[in-house]
């Protein structure tokens, strides 16, 4: 079903690009179970533990810390992509953790409620979304959602370098681990890649990029909405369609949970624009580093990669009708208990004769 050659990428190539702190939790737990002389195998275990640990640690702070739409948060740490990531040696667990602190702290800061921050805890939000640069290349226009903060966030004319600063960190990041990788020279991705053969191709020829662009992803719209909630294992654990449409159901339901306030109508427009623009990088990568020169489609994109940024685009709809009410908490939490449930059985049978 992934068309377009191997649509599913190379997580032992593609990690080349990723940065550093996005292993740390599970570099530090090999490198603790190295100095007391275990296994491999324990130590790949404990690296595992190490990031699962760190991503429970920060989804729950960013739920607590989201002032709206903590359940929308929930439900989508609850999908079994999110969870099977969790507990991953990959760059997902802390890219994940990361986002949502983000999403958060945004919503946060642009309640109503809220006081005018103070220089401490602009820096810290400034801090944040340069960790978010740093986790995983292409995510840093998530950024520009601060764009839209309120004259409330902070006092006198200072909202606006604080808002400025938010994106400007988040890109300053990326583009100073860009250098490091390209100093590195690092091998390309696949042996059909020609980064510099692809951008002067893309240089040469404007519009071959947005039309790969749009005609994969008219392709694989379906494909990326199954591969967010449930294509696990080594992308060949696929749960049944009705239970990934069950998911779709449950987040839906936590963004109606979330009320009307917060986001208002600003943040919502560039928490739609920092999720395209996120997107149209992630594609734009991929067609770069992945994708023969002039190729009509863009290879090498999975459906994980987009929820990451789902908070973002989630957030950016309209505020959801919710005529349930309270009794809609625990309908979520056992749709989606029950879709893990089913995705936990597909993954024994796929791989264990019982």
């Amino acid at each position: 079903r992934h068309r377009f050659g191997d649509a599913t990428g190379n997580p032992s190539t593609s990690s080349l690009r990723t940065h550093p702190p996005s292993y740390l939790p599970a570099a530090l737990a090999l490198a603790l179970t190295a100095a007391l002389g275990d296994s491999v195998g324990a130590g790949l275990h404990g690296a595992r533990l190490a990031s699962l640990a760190v991503w429970l640690l920060c989804v729950w702070i960013a739920i607590r810390r989201c002032p709206a739409q903590g359940w929308l948060l929930c439900a989508i740490a609850l999908l079994p992509m999110s969870v099977f990531q969790a507990g991953s040696i990959s760059a997902d667990p802390i890219s994940q953790a990361v986002i949502f602190l983000v999403f958060a702290e945004l919503l946060r800061v642009a309640s109503p409620d809220a006081e005018p921050r103070t220089t401490r805890e602009g820096l810290g939000l400034v801090a944040l979304c340069a960790m978010l640069g740093f986790v995983k290349p292409g995510y840093a226009p998530l950024a520009l959602a601060a764009l839209a903060l309120p004259k409330t966030a902070f006092p006198g004319r200072r909202r606006w370098a604080w808002a400025c600063a938010m994106p400007a960190a988040a890109l300053l990041a990326t583009l100073a681990w860009t250098l490091v990788v390209q100093a590195a020279q690092q091998p390309a991705l696949t042996d059909d890649a020609d980064m510099a053969g692809q951008l002067r191709h893309v240089l040469a020829h404007p519009m071959s990029f947005p039309a790969a662009a749009i005609t994969t992803t008219v392709a694989l719209t379906g494909a990326w909405l199954e591969g967010m909630v449930g294509t696990l294992g080594h992308l060949d654990v696929e749960i049944p369609l009705p239970a990934t449409w069950l998911a779709w159901v449950a987040v839906l339901a936590g963004a109606a949970l979330g009320g009307r306030e917060v986001p208002g109508r600003a943040l919502r427009a560039t928490m739609a624009l920092g999720f395209l623009a996120t997107a149209a990088t992630v594609l734009l990568m991929a067609y770069l580093g992945w994708t023969p020169v002039g190729h009509p489609h863009v290879l090498g994109v999975q459906g994980r990669y987009f929820l990451l940024m789902l908070p973002f685009a989630i957030g950016a709809l309209p505020a959801l009708p919710n005529p349930a009410g309270e009794r809609l908490r625990p309908a979520l939490v056992w749709t989606l208990a029950g879709v893990l449930a089913i995705s936990a059985v597909e993954l024994v049978t796929t791989y264990y004769e019982l």
